[in-house]
Order: C-alpha cells, then structure tokens, then sequence
C-alpha cells in the first residue's frame, strides 16, 4: 500500500523559527564589532611595523687632505621616524680579529678608543630620520701612515648589535655585518 505524500507545512515551520530571528541582530553586531577591533588592531601594528626608525651601519673612509685618512664608523637612520637612545656593541674577539694585532693591544689609544665605544654602550641620544652619526674609528697621520696603513684589517668583518627606540619608547635591534674597507 502506498502512502500518502506529506506536504510540508512552511507556516508552522516559520512560526517555530520565530523566537531565533531576534537573535540574529545581536550576533550580526557583535561579528560586526569583532571584525572592527581586529582591523583597528591589525592596522596599528602594520602603522608600528611600517613607521620607524631604522638603523644601519657601515665604515667609511674620508680623504680630507694628502697628510692623512679618517676611518669612520657611521651610523644612519633610514627610516621614517627619529631613534632614540642608540647603542652600539660589538664582541671583542671579533673586533680582535679586525684590527692588526700589535695595534690591538691594551696600551693602544686607538684601540682603547674603540673598546670605549663598542664594548661599554656609548648611547647616542637622538638620531634624526635620514640623519648619519660618525665616529671617528682611525686617523692615520703622516707618522703612522709610515708605520702602518690602517689599524683595521681590510674586508674583515665583524658582528654589532644595534638596540634602539623610537619616540615613543619602542624597542628595536639590528643585528649587522660590518666589513671594514
């Protein structure tokens, strides 16, 4: 024997779903404010990323006159933003083994110099965006060109880590290459 077919009743199916349709507004706003707290959040941290400082460094070498050259290690800005307290370190075995050993030694102004500055955190206050600082790493006068072409070993390289902030207190670090000339 065959059934008879059933027909579906939408009036009561819709009057059983009645009492859910007033839930559908505060979910709708509250996946609504999700997505607006996550894009808010998302967009300040690409704003942090994008808008910083950013610190490098290299050596350079100036020819002001015949007499003598100037080794300097600068320090530049490239990015959008001032930096802040920046500090230079450097490991001293390697700086070791980037400047001619018998400058090298304890006694050398030169090299106690360069201690100073890479061993015991020299800050460097402010530093504008697109703004270079530079240290003066080696002057070899006419008597020391005699003597000696330059304290650094050329194309030795060393680590420094770069640690700085930006204005609103951020902390950022670089950690470079450093090929002496």
């Amino acid at each position: 024997m065959l059934s008879e077919p059933t027909t579906f009743d939408w009036i009561s199916a819709l009057e059983a779903i009645k009492p859910l349709t007033g839930l559908v507004q505060p979910v709708a706003s509250t996946v609504i404010a999700v997505i607006a707290v996550s894009n808010f959040v998302l967009i300040q941290k690409f704003n942090k990323e994008q808008n910083r400082p950013i610190i490098s460094a290299c050596f350079r070498i100036k020819t002001p006159t015949n007499s003598h050259n100037i080794i300097e290690f600068v320090i530049l800005n490239s990015g959008n933003r001032p930096a802040t307290n920046i500090t230079v370190f450097a490991d001293r075995t390697s700086l070791e083994s980037c400047v001619f050993s018998h400058l090298g030694t304890d006694d050398n102004q030169y090299w106690q110099e360069i201690l100073k500055f890479f061993q015991r955190g020299s800050v460097i206050a402010l530093l504008p965006n697109g703004e270079e600082h530079s240290i003066d790493m080696y002057r070899s006068t006419v008597r020391w060109a005699k003597d000696d072409a330059s304290l650094w070993r050329q194309q030795c390289s060393f680590t420094v880590r770069i640690a700085y902030e930006d204005l609103s207190k951020n902390e950022y670090e670089s950690i470079l290459d450093v090929c002496t000339q």
